[in-house]
């Protein structure tokens, strides 16, 4: 019915926790998860096809407009990029948000320049499709697009009317990201518009995330541009799921070909860009380079706004994957000899990640994404006692609501979306009528087919992960599950 267990109809923003999470891959995944189930694997394979897909669109725009070597090395860099390579794993919101952003950056390129309509303004509909996977694609889509046509309207290489359709064909894709926007600002109330609902969110995340509406605005905006320098240069953002150590999100030594990617115009007027010379007309070449060099501005005015960190800054990793790629073309290009050391250092420093990932890395991030809670709901569920009892506190953290939190059980149990509503409302409804003071509540409050009762109880004390660790915890499940014993703190 298009229902989530908010009762939203197909909602163009999802509220998730409270804060809101973006639609656009949850819709992308449905067919998927209809079709392998609630699994791993459906929830990754929208990712991995995108990131695939868009490899594919990369190398066959290039190759015929600037040569099939270039375009190989192009895509070579972001074949093994260890950023890309993770998120083209990790099914994470957020991550389609670059790969929407260079597929339509192609389109737009290659319409543009072979003056092919089509590709010109389906590129203005995969640009408002974007607007839906990430909500930094506010800002960025706004003056990456604003200031690229303004790019066109000075070459002239189409008549400016073709402009004008093209913001209005984004406008129209953009208008449910605008009511959402109005109605979390300024605080209105959900509407429904045409077959689906724009909702509001239980917080406001604005506030958070954005230095936009703050009171120390210069200087919030000063530290988060420091963050997001230092960020780059460290290639480390402080988080266990977010860090790749030893490598980095572009390997380490990466970083100086980009600035050699970036700077190089500057210095050499004869050949204005690394890729190829500017024709007397608007190129693919020219307009390539400038999408490389308007959206590494437009993501470095973002993190004035941003409290940065690798996903967060996402849109800003593919432009300097591409800089790192124009440096190391110049650099081989003016000293031959560099070619087989470069070559060797990328290969190796591949093979040694392609190693490192899987295992270690793995290992470390694991603690992050509660492992086992899959695991002991179904063993519970198998031993069919009486009750089951655990805490909201075994996949949540102290500053998200209640109300939310248990969706991800509900979940794994695959109740539907409006039982989950109404076991979400009974929760609610408890913590009202017992108030904050109650050091434990324990209520069964919804039945499930195989008679099993479930029962969530949960501390206003101190957080019991911090007391015994999550692997303690998911084995004092089984226990509760076995011997029917409620869980007191």
């Amino acid at each position: 019915d298009g229902i989530d267990h908010n009762g939203r109809h197909y909602p163009r923003h999802l509220i998730a926790w409270g804060s809101g999470q973006n639609a656009l891959y949850c819709y992308l995944a449905i067919p998927f998860i209809a079709r392998l189930g609630n699994t791993a694997l459906a929830l990754r394979l929208p990712m991995a096809i995108l990131s695939s897909l868009t490899l594919y669109i990369l190398f066959f725009t290039l190759r015929k407009r600037i040569g099939e070597k270039k375009a190989l090395l192009f895509t070579l860099f972001l074949i093994i990029n260890p950023w890309h390579i993770r998120k083209s794993r990790w099914a994470l919101d957020c991550n389609i948000f670059p790969d929407l952003v260079l597929i339509s950056s192609l389109l737009l390129a290659y319409g543009v320049s072979q003056k092919n309509y089509f590709f010109y303004y389906f590129s203005a509909i995969l640009f408002g499709f974007s607007s839906y996977s990430y909500g930094t694609s506010y800002f960025f889509l706004f003056f990456f697009i604003i200031s690229f046509l303004v790019y066109l309207f000075i070459k002239k290489p189409r008549k400016r009317y073709h402009q004008i359709i093209y913001l209005g064909v984004r406008f129209v894709r953009v208008v449910p990201i605008i009511l959402f926007l109005y109605i979390n600002i300024f605080n209105k109330e959900t509407i429904h518009y045409l077959w689906f609902d724009i909702p509001k969110l239980k917080t406001d995340r604005f506030h958070t995330v954005t230095s936009v509406f703050s009171a120390n605005f210069l200087n919030d905006c000063f530290n988060n541009f420091k963050n997001c320098l230092r960020l780059v240069f460290l290639q480390n953002d402080g988080l266990r799921f977010n860090n790749i150590p030893y490598f980095g999100t572009l390997y380490l030594f990466t970083l100086p070909f980009s600035l050699i990617g970036m700077l190089h115009p500057l210095f050499n007027k004869k050949k204005r860009i690394l890729l190829d010379r500017i024709d007397s007309k608007v190129s693919i070449s020219s307009l390539l380079y400038f999408i490389l060099a308007d959206s590494r501005v437009v993501s470095f005015l973002l993190s004035f706004i941003l409290d940065s960190n690798i996903n967060r800054i996402n849109i800003i990793w593919i432009p300097l994957v591409f800089f790192g790629a124009l440096g190391v073309s110049d650099i081989i290009h003016h000293r031959k000899w560099t070619r087989v050391p470069l070559c060797t250092a990328y290969a190796a420093s591949f093979l040694a990640f392609s190693f490192y990932y899987p295992i270690h890395c793995n290992e470390k991030i694991t603690p992050n994404f509660f492992p086992g809670l899959k695991e002991a709901v179904q063993f519970s569920l198998e031993k069919k006692p009486e009750h089951v009892y655990t805490t909201l506190s075994f996949f949540t953290t102290r500053n998200m609501k209640h109300r939310n939190m248990s969706v991800p059980l509900l979940s794994i149990i695959q109740v539907p979306p409006l039982k989950i509503r109404k076991t979400l409302q009974d929760i609610a409804s408890i913590y009202q009528r017992k108030g904050k003071k109650e050091t434990s509540i324990s209520v069964r409050i919804m039945k499930i087919p195989i008679r099993t009762f479930l029962v969530i109880a949960e501390s206003s004390g101190d957080d019991i992960l911090s007391m015994i660790g999550q692997y303690k915890l998911f084995y004092l499940c089984y226990i509760f599950a076995i011997q029917n014993k409620p869980f007191n703190l």
